[in-house]
Formats: C-alpha cells, sequence, structure tokens
C-alpha cells in the first residue's frame, strides 16, 4: 500500500513537500502529474497506472476531483480517500 499525493490546479510536487517527511512512514508515496492531460479522467487514468494495487487518495483543491475520479475508475485498489479543501460542486466548466 502507498499514498497517491494529487495537487490542485497549477500546483506540483513541491506542494506537499513540508508534510511528505511524516507521510513517508506509512509507505511509498507517489506525485499525481496534473500537467500532462487535458482532462481530469486522463489525469486520473495517469495516476492509476503508475500507482501501487493498493492506494490512499490526499487530493488538495482541484487534485480532489481527481481523486475522486480515480475512485470512480478505480475503486477497489482504494483504501482511502482524504479530500483537502475540495468543493463538493466540482468543476463548473
Amino acid at each position: 500500500m502507498g499514498m497517491v499525493l494529487i495537487p490542485g490546479f497549477m500546483l506540483d510536487a513541491d506542494l506537499w513537500r513540508d508534510v511528505e517527511p511524516e507521510l513517508a512512514a506509512y509507505g511509498p508515496i507517489i506525485h499525481a502529474d496534473l500537467s500532462q492531460d487535458s482532462s481530469t479522467a486522463e489525469m486520473a487514468s495517469r495516476a492509476i497506472a503508475v500507482a501501487m494495487a493498493e492506494m490512499v487518495l490526499v487530493g488538495f483543491s482541484m487534485g480532489g476531483h481527481m481523486a475522486l475520479e480515480i475512485v470512480r475508475q478505480a475503486s477497489e485498489r482504494v483504501i482511502a480517500l482524504i479530500l483537502i479543501a475540495t468543493s463538493e460542486q466540482g468543476d463548473r466548466n
């Protein structure tokens, strides 16, 4: 089991730098990349392809919407879901 950290829009792995040492104690960490794809579904698929078989998802802001999409695509692999500052309304565009 490991953890997938998903930043918000226009953010990257640096968002997690201060907390990553503590989180690493719980297992391997993967940083989801939001910069390569044009849709949330594509971003989620990319993260699923590189993630471990069982994962804890941590999504910040827009990253929370991607985390929800990962749950939709691969719920059997998700152990826990943590959403931080994620709107319940989703993307309106």
